[in-house]
């Protein structure tokens, strides 16, 4: 008796038979197994590079301001960093966007919706204090956020200096809303 069974899109041929007074199975085909490898990341592409050196240079600049507390870890060639601010569950997310010139500072939420329904109580009295945010909570997300955007030339490092210190202060400027709401 032979016959093939179809596993999640994998055909085995197997081949049963009676062994005395047991059944006994005999795999006579399977297939190949996949290995699957980790996507490797091209770190050294100019917009990398950039975004490695715009945080090394943010991490010298916020030393040095008024809020060194919006420091980050360390510079790595990507396009955001996180900022921990002592809130659980709410962390202040510093991008860049080299496409769009643009860096950005943001309340970044995880899982939890009713702090975002919290601080959007406050809605008027927070943009009073800190200018229009853009708020973000979709439905089909337990995350949210709430994000402030600078416009700034970011592909020139030579105007990164006076970026970096809005980008901190607008940071700072967030923190202090979470925790004056929160």
């Amino acid at each position: 008796f032979i016959c093939s069974l179809r596993v999640v899109k994998l055909i085995f041929i197997i081949k049963a038979f009676l062994n005395e007074d047991k059944i006994d199975f005999k795999c006579l085909l399977k297939p190949e197994f996949k290995v699957k490898t980790k996507r490797t990341r091209n770190e050294n592409t100019p917009a990398k590079l950039l975004q490695e050196t715009y945080w090394r240079q943010y991490i010298e600049v916020c030393d040095t301001s008024e809020y060194p507390e919006m420091q980050i870890k360390e510079a790595l060639p990507r396009h955001y960093q996180y900022v921990p601010i002592g809130k659980a569950g709410v962390q202040i997310l510093q991008t860049v966007n080299t496409v769009e010139d643009y860096v950005a500072s943001e309340i970044s939420i995880s899982n939890n919706k009713e702090i975002f329904e919290k601080l959007l109580e406050y809605k008027e009295e927070i943009e009073k204090e800190v200018g229009i945010l853009d708020w973000d909570s979709k439905e089909t997300n337990k995350s949210s956020k709430i994000r402030k955007i600078f416009k700034a030339d970011i592909n020139h490092t030579d105007t990164f200096e006076d970026i970096i210190q809005e980008h901190v202060k607008m940071a700072a400027q967030l923190k202090a809303i979470v925790h004056k709401y929160l």
